[in-house]
């Protein structure tokens, strides 16, 4: 069931009202917020370090997959010499 129909300047009022109430609750509690996100910035040399720890992992599993590429080539050599050697 429908009720009756809002007109667009009653509408309108309504929006503002809200956004205007909207707006004064929450300058209320931006600005005790602001206060405590003040103490919760974080430490710079933290983030490098832990950018850095990040990195040398990274480095090491490259060392590794190059390794294990380099295990693999030799095998796929071996084999190809065995082929070679019973074939031929």
């Amino acid at each position: 069931m429908r009720g009756k129909p809002v007109s667009g300047k009653t509408l309108f009022v309504l929006c503002l009202g809200s956004f205007l109430a909207g707006s004064l609750f929450t300058s209320q509690t931006w600005t005790q917020s602001s206060q405590t996100k003040e103490s919760q910035i974080p430490n710079i040399p933290n983030h490098v370090s832990s950018l850095e720890a990040v990195t040398q992992d990274r480095d090491h599993e490259r060392k590794l997959a190059e390794v294990n590429s380099r295990d693999i080539m030799g095998e796929v050599s071996k084999t190809h010499q065995a082929i070679q050697q019973v074939t031929g």
